[in-house]
This record gives structure tokens, C-alpha cells and sequence, in this order.
């Protein structure tokens, strides 16, 4: 299988990522950032300091657009000071991992930082009986890793398949209406009736329009939304 089709299907997140070193440049940090701003919501109930939580609010403020960058770096500053404190569910240390991201997309860290994330968060969930809630995106034989896999997918195109530029032709004043709405709302059921729009403007980009039109799972920063808003 070549790694276009390992890509594509694959549902072994730590192979992906692995993947994710041998692209074509086109995978950057802020999709990155977003696939652990995803988890952070799916884990919600460990980030129990609120610094924690802003954390993650922020760095999904900040990618798309919404949010400064000096003022999303005091919110990552403060949750990095939680992590570790006082509680064994270690909260902090994912908020950590959301706001340690260097700047460089091509930084070295980049291909194992959500498996690393990703591990801490699980080790944290089997050390708590507190949050059960949450094993459930954890657990391999549960679908976790095709859950997990399909969002990274969602952040980001197959990196080995070269995809056209989005022509800003396509940007109309309906498609970018649709494209605020969904990220504004954090509602991605209407994307559908924005794959529309995109062709109604003329937008031949199959893969793209068929990733707004798939049952996804989407989240947010989906980029067929970001796309549309230049963001």
C-alpha cells in the first residue's frame, strides 16, 4: 500500500503521523494545533482547571483568525503553569501540549507530538475513575483510532496527493456566509449545502467537495470551512 493509500484509510494514528515526516510540506503546525484542540474537547472533563480550558478555546480562536497571537500566548502561558499541579488526573499537561507548540512547521516534534499527547491523556484517564466518559476515545477495539484518524484527516489534505489551489473566485458572499456560520456555530451539518455553493461558484475541487459532502467526522477547523474563509 503506498503511503497516499495508507493515508487514506489508515486508522493507526501513530502511522499517520509518522506519514506526516515524509509529505510534501503542505501539513502545518495549526492543523496540528487544531487535531489537539479536537481532543482537548473530547476530554473536557480532565481539563478541570478553567486555565486549562481557555487553553484550548484560544488556540482555536487563534487558527482560524479570531484571536491575536500575544493574547493567545498569555492564555497558553497560564495553562502551562498548571501542568502537574495537584491533581493525579493531570489536567494541565494536555493544555501543555496544546500551547508548547513551536512555531516552525517543519520542527522535528511535528509527526509524534498528538501520539505523545495523546498517550498522556490516556495514562492519565486509566490513573482517574473519575472521568470513564472519556476512555471511550482512548481505546483502539472502540474505534479510537479511526475516530482519531478521520479528524486529523478532516484538518488536513492527504499530503501525497497534490490538491488545486482554492481559487478565492470561489469565496462568494453565500459561501463565506456558510463557512463563518459552521465555524461560528461549531455546526457542520450544513456542509453539505456549502459543497453546494462551492459549485455553484464553480469550484471543481472533487476531493475537497466530497469531504464537505462525506459524514465526516468533521471538527472544528474542518478544512473545507477554513478553506472557504482563507484562513
Amino acid at each position: 500500500m503506498t503511503p497516499a493509500d495508507e493515508w487514506d484509510v489508515g486508522t493507526d494514528l501513530s502511522r499517520l503521523c509518522e506519514l506526516l515526516a515524509f509529505g510534501d510540506g503542505r501539513h502545518t503546525h495549526p492543523a496540528v494545533r487544531l487535531f489537539l484542540a479536537a481532543m482537548g474537547r473530547d476530554l473536557w472533563p480532565l481539563l478541570v482547571d478553567d486555565r486549562s480550558r481557555r487553553a484550548v478555546e484560544a488556540t482555536e480562536q487563534h487558527l482560524t483568525g479570531r484571536l491575536d497571537h500575544s493574547t493567545w500566548a498569555r492564555v497558553v502561558r497560564a495553562a502551562d503553569a498548571v501542568a502537574g499541579v495537584g491533581d493525579p488526573v493531570l489536567p494541565g499537561h494536555y493544555a501543555a501540549g496544546v500551547a508548547r507548540l513551536p512555531g516552525a512547521p517543519d520542527a522535528p516534534w511535528f509527526s509524534r507530538l498528538p501520539v505523545v499527547a495523546l498517550d498522556t491523556a490516556a495514562e492519565a484517564i486509566r490513573r482517574s475513575p473519575q472521568v470513564p466518559v472519556a476512555c471511550r476515545y482512548l481505546r483502539p477495539l472502540d474505534g479510537a483510532g479511526e475516530l482519531l484518524c478521520g479528524r486529523l484527516r478532516c484538518l488536513l489534505a492527504n499530503p501525497f496527493r497534490p490538491a488545486p489551489a482554492f481559487d478565492p473566485g470561489w469565496r462568494t458572499p453565500t459561501v463565506t456566509a456558510l463557512a463563518a456560520a459552521a465555524l461560528a456555530d461549531r455546526d457542520h451539518s450544513h456542509l453539505p449545502v456549502l459543497a453546494d455553493a462551492l459549485e455553484d461558484a464553480g469550484c471543481d475541487a472533487a476531493e475537497l467537495l466530497s469531504h464537505a459532502r462525506s459524514p465526516g467526522p468533521h471538527v472544528f477547523g474542518c478544512r473545507a470551512v477554513t478553506a472557504c474563509l482563507g484562513s
